[in-house]
């Protein structure tokens, strides 16, 4: 018995030292990071970031003069406009000392890795940024690590939102419930009756509060926010990426040639041959699809998109039923980082360690994390009583974002760790209770219509090589399916007579190839 309990008591010892060198050793390295951030040492750093419509004041934000209070570090932010100057950027190598999300593309930044233009954070990431170190270990997380890494190793952090109305479900469907209210309609259940709706709205134009100008039925086509992917989903096909992607058993699908998506082409042609969708779909940019879709008064009759902008006037409704009889489905999202690449440190820049702890600054506090990427604490965002945090307003008040656009945070535009935890322990989401909101319309409508989580489709990082071919092959398949989907849509040509010779082009553009490298890219991650 004494030779147990003496067993015992060494081991419960042992536990404590173990337990007392963590805590000593976190301690330790909190104190590190934390040493590099003075106010009273101020350094200069230049940043770079994507523009974005939603939040055009990032460069002069008051966030920046919040940042240079707490930490010492004053950004100077170029604001990129375009893809072209983000190329120019790495062809140039002219690179400033930190970018946040530019949206580099994969093969860019593989190549900046390799000649050494990315600060690789591997090593430091315990020191300086021990609480994203421990979010990427966490068993939960294996995913959202993978995809974010290149070539192996971590040059960049993510923007995580695991949001459950979030990550599971990506668009809305929205309908102009004055309209129908006002024209003594039911809001439609299938797509013969959504067509219906759309004909008397058409047939209205100009009547009631129906503009002159009426849109029915509106979206970008091929733009995977605000495109027409979930028309897909009412008739059964599963997209699960603008590259018309999906997982089946494992196995890595094209759907642009599945057979089965033949009849919702046909039915959007349908809508096109009767002026219920116009031509501006296929040339119109995001921008102008933001400002459609905003207009109040509206000149939509139905759309696609994250947030209801409107919510006086439109409500969401679940997909449609179509004569197909196969369950119809919306699309959701995955829990991967949304962008994988919103932050990184290049090799010119002076102070790595000091910028990998402002990464760490950010997340590890409430306060910083929801300032840095929401905006000023008491006009868009504060805390409850219980000190959860809790949004005063976001996307679906346009008018608000665009009153206090110096106040805002750089949200996906940067990085940001709001983590499963985050959403179930620190974040009050009063959303949840105000009715036509994103969180109470997944939970009411959309929560039991997404497509099953198994047939998103995600990848890692092929090599430069395969990435490159990977790219090459998936532009020319992109761009085959713009011009001949939109022919079709359009009425200038045959779908069924068409079909076989479409399909036929995508395999002489090497489609057979470029599935290999996206199964092996899915495989990276998934196994």
């Amino acid at each position: 018995m004494f030779t147990k309990n003496k067993r015992f008591i060494c081991i419960f010892v042992i536990f404590l030292l173990l337990m007392l060198l963590m805590n000593v050793s976190s301690i330790a390295a909190t104190k590190k990071w934390q040493a590099l951030l003075d106010p009273k040492k101020p350094i200069r750093l230049k940043a770079a970031i994507m523009y974005t419509n939603l939040r055009p004041n990032m460069d002069t934000s008051d966030i920046w003069k919040y940042v240079k209070e707490k930490t010492g570090i004053e950004f100077e932010v170029t604001i990129l406009k375009n893809q072209d100057q983000v190329n120019l950027m790495f062809a140039s190598r002219d690179f400033p000392d930190v970018a946040f999300n530019i949206g580099a593309p994969v093969n860019l930044l593989i190549e900046a890795a390799k000649a050494g233009d990315l600060f690789c954070l591997d090593e430091l990431l315990p020191i300086y940024a021990p609480t994203w170190y421990n979010f990427f270990r966490a068993k939960e997380n294996n995913l959202a690590n993978k995809v974010s890494l290149i070539n192996g190793k971590r040059y960049t952090l993510p923007f995580i939102d695991f949001a459950p109305y979030d990550r599971d479900l990506r668009d809305q469907w929205f309908i102009n419930n004055t309209w129908i209210k006002e024209l003594g309609l039911k809001i439609p259940k299938t797509t013969k009756e959504f067509k219906e709706v759309l004909r008397i709205f058409k047939n209205n134009a100009g009547r009631g509060s129906i503009p002159r100008n009426v849109l029915p039925f509106y979206f970008i086509f091929d733009n995977w926010v605000g495109g027409q992917f979930d028309i897909y989903g009412t008739f059964g096909v599963i997209v699960t990426t603008g590259e018309y992607l999906a997982v089946e058993k494992g196995k890595v699908r094209y759907q642009a040639v599945n057979p089965s998506i033949k009849e919702p082409l046909k039915y959007l042609r349908d809508l096109y041959a009767e002026g219920l969708i116009l031509p501006e779909i296929f040339t119109d940019d995001f921008s102008t699809y933001l400002a459609k879709t905003n207009a109040n008064p509206p000149m939509v009759g139905s759309y696609f998109s994250y947030e209801n902008r409107n919510l006086s006037a439109f409500v969401a409704i679940p997909p449609l039923m179509s004569p197909t009889g196969r369950k119809p489905f919306m699309r959701r999202q995955t829990y991967i980082p949304n962008p994988p690449h919103a932050f990184m440190i290049f090799s010119k820049n002076p102070y790595p360690e000091a910028t990998l702890a402002f990464a760490e600054w950010v997340i590890s506090d409430l306060e910083n994390m929801m300032t840095f990427s929401r905006g000023i604490k008491g006009i868009v965002w504060d805390f409850t009583k219980d000190g959860k945090v809790i949004d005063i307003f976001w996307e679906e008040s346009p008018d608000k974002m665009a009153k206090y656009s110096k106040q805002l945070g750089l949200w996906n535009s940067a990085f940001a760790l709001r983590d499963r935890r985050f959403h179930s322990k620190l974040y009050y989401n009063k959303f949840k209770e105000i009715e036509g909101t994103r969180a109470w319309n997944f939970e009411r409508i959309y929560k039991n219509n997404v497509f099953p989580r198994e047939f998103s489709y995600v990848g890692g990082i092929l090599s430069k090589e395969e990435t490159e071919l990977m790219n090459q092959i998936g532009t020319d398949l992109t761009n085959l399916r713009k011009v001949t989907f939109a022919k079709w849509i359009s009425g200038k040509g045959d779908i069924d007579k068409e079909w076989d010779d479409f399909v036929a082009n995508c395999k002489k553009l090497g489609l057979d190839k470029w599935l290999e490298l996206k199964q092996k890219a899915y495989d990276m991650v998934m196994k």
